[in-house]
């Protein structure tokens, strides 16, 4: 469970966009959470390169916290 400002990052204005903006930083964190952090394992789950998992955790404010 992540904190509200690591959780939404910059949302965008419409519904339609943030619905979007939801649902694909979801799967992102899913797949990080079921390859333990291993961002190659994760990136290969999702059908993206590591490099542009490494630009969706950025563009997400997606950051690993303590557990």
């Amino acid at each position: 469970h992540l904190p509200p400002e690591i959780k939404r990052g910059n949302k965008p204005a419409s519904a339609e966009a943030a619905s979007l903006w939801d649902t694909e930083r979801e799967l992102i964190v899913k797949a990080l959470h079921e390859s333990f952090w291993n961002q190659s394992k994760a990136a290969r789950a999702l059908g993206i390169s590591r490099d542009h998992l490494r630009y969706r955790l950025k563009k997400y404010h997606i950051v690993r916290t303590a557990s």
